[in-house]
């Protein structure tokens, strides 16, 4: 971090400087091999009001563009698709991610029955801000001091939530029911088509995933399920972390930032004032705290798990979104919104197609329409778009990593080890503890078929290997009763013994029967997810396996 220098110099001087001493070898390189240079110009808004000067300067918000957009481009969204389950999309370059969340905005989140255009929302002006690759000029608003969650009786609460007031009691604790989750919508998004598509969901469980990130958006703060517990104050969550922003970003961001800085002069007047005006940065983003904290669920690579799918994960390294943290306007909210609305207008054409045909229809579940599977892509997405960083980046965590404005803690912080098990020790990043009550499981068909159709194809492959086991007894049989004496009507040796074929017949044919069944199955994704009740116990296999 660059100290503020104790004399009064300006912005140009600063930039010409800063440029050779802050910036690495390899960053100074990178920049030498530059195609071309433009005059970076500091109008009347840098010097004040009639001043302009200009200083020999490479584009450097350029090269950042091209840097970011070089590392997105690399990306096979097939193998991302087939080895993670990861749905990046295509192009996830910085300007082509920008657009699709302002396609989303003005698509879902502006009203349509207004006869006059509105301003744009703060949130969405905030998004942008984040999205803008030069530092902010003024600090981005603060995370507001409330845990937010939804539950069906906010009077009868589970015992977990109640932690949350003996740990930060200076927190506004804010619960919404069904009809909640309902007044909010029609309150901030009312005439949108967002609101629409909202009430039309055929769950809940789908409407308070989206209800999530809509609030963390629009309010900022931490939204976590009624079933957790905190485990530390929500200020030491991933402290100490590392850095994990690429350095050429973070060193040219120090540029941008002295360049469009409000600057002094040089003379006696400006003397011992500030030298810039501007906010320092640090991490590929302003200082303070992060605009948003995740944490990874699971790590299936790391834990070399092949069987990520059957074991209850969208993603194979997945993140929660049981608990969020956030500062208003996060580009990775507006994300979830526009995806999961747009996945939901997708859901309801698919349904009504399949109804016309008249065929069975089985949506996806929650997990992927809505839940931590969509979210897993939208921070990936983020982290690609804007800093550069990959998903495999993030494999194998070991410890908090702050990638720009974003904290991602390791496997297990927000599932970590109940704190009324006091003899069972905690990690030392842990942050939540979740129960896993799962009361939203039952509604779920998607997970319903996922599970019936599972349970088939058990079945049929104990059936097959009892079917093996007594194939192997009965030629076993028959090799040990070779050359003995044997009585009358004994099959010959070599020959099939009828009374073994007759046996498996019933047992093959109940095999194909279930194959059938399973292959039959209309609508149902390869990525489909298992209960939530498997969850738990994934927590204890990663907890056993670190």
């Amino acid at each position: 971090m660059l100290p503020r220098s104790p004399l009064a110099l300006s912005p140009r001087t600063l930039a010409i400087a800063t440029l050779a001493l802050c910036l690495p070898v390899t960053t100074l390189l990178y920049l030498a091999n530059a195609p071309r240079s433009i005059i970076v110009t500091f109008g009347g808004d840098a010097l004040g009001p009639g001043r302009a000067e200009s200083i020999p300067a490479v584009d450097v918000e350029a090269y950042m563009q091209a840097y970011l957009d070089e590392l997105a481009s690399a990306r096979d969204p097939s193998r991302d698709e087939e080895q993670y389950g990861l749905k990046l999309g295509g192009d996830i370059t910085l300007a082509s991610y920008t657009r699709e969340l302002l396609d989303a905005y003005t698509t879902y989140l502006v009203p349509t029955s207004s006869g006059r255009a509105r301003p744009a929302a703060e949130f969405v002006e905030l998004a942008r801000a984040r999205l803008a690759l030069a530092p902010p000029s003024a600090p981005w608003p603060p995370r507001p001091r409330q845990v937010i969650t939804t539950d069906a009786d906010p009077g009868n609460m589970p015992y977990e939530w109640h932690r949350w007031a003996k740990l930060m009691p200076d927190w506004e604790r804010r619960v919404f029911d069904d009809a909640g989750l309902a007044d909010w919508v029609a309150r901030v998004f009312g005439g949108t088509r967002a609101a629409e598509v909202w009430a039309s969901l055929p769950r809940v469980v789908l409407q308070t995933d989206i209800f999530r990130y809509m609030i963390l958006l629009v309010e900022g703060g931490i939204w976590s399920d009624s079933d957790t517990a905190p485990i530390i104050e929500a200020e030491q969550w991933g402290l100490p972390y590392e850095s994990g922003t690429p350095p050429l970003l973070t060193h040219l961001a120090r540029v941008l930032s002295l360049a469009s800085a409000r600057g002094v002069d040089d003379g006696d007047e400006g003397r011992g004032k500030a030298a810039w005006a501007g906010p320092l940065i640090e991490d590929g983003g302003e200082l303070g705290e992060p605009g948003l904290v995740v944490s990874i669920e699971t790590d299936a690579v790391m834990y070399g798990w092949d069987d990520w799918r059957e074991v209850g994960l969208a993603r194979k390294v997945q993140m929660t979104q049981w608990t969020i943290s956030a500062r208003p306007g996060h580009p990775v909210l507006l994300d979830a919104v526009g995806r999961t609305l747009r996945k939901s207008e997708e859901m309801a054409r698919a349904q009504a197609e399949a109804q016309s045909k008249g065929e069975p229809f089985v949506p996806d579940t929650a997990l992927e329409w809505t839940g931590p599977g969509v979210f897993t892509d939208c921070v990936y997405r983020y982290l690609l778009a804007r800093y550069g960083i990959s998903p495999e980046d993030l494999f194998y965590l070991r410890g908090p990593v702050r990638v720009g404005d974003v904290l991602v803690l390791p496997s297990g912080s927000f599932s970590s080890v109940s704190p009324w098990t006091p003899r069972i020790p905690q990690r030392a990043w842990a942050a939540v503890h979740h129960a896993f009550l799962g009361r939203w499981r039952p509604a779920d068909p998607g997970i319903e078929e996922f599970e019936r159709l599972k349970k088939a194809r058990e079945d049929e492959e104990k059936e097959r290997a009892e079917l093996a086991l007594a194939a192997a007894q009965a030629t076993q049989a028959l090799t040990d009763g070779a050359g003995a004496a044997r009585p009358s009507g004994a099959v010959e040796s070599g020959a099939a013994d009828p009374s073994v074929a007759k046996a498996a017949t019933p047992v093959e044919s109940r095999a194909g029967e279930r194959r059938r069944s399973r292959d039959s199955g209309v609508g149902v994704r390869a990525t489909a997810s298992d209960a939530e009740s498997r969850r738990e116990a994934l927590g204890l296999r990663a907890e056993q396996e670190s």
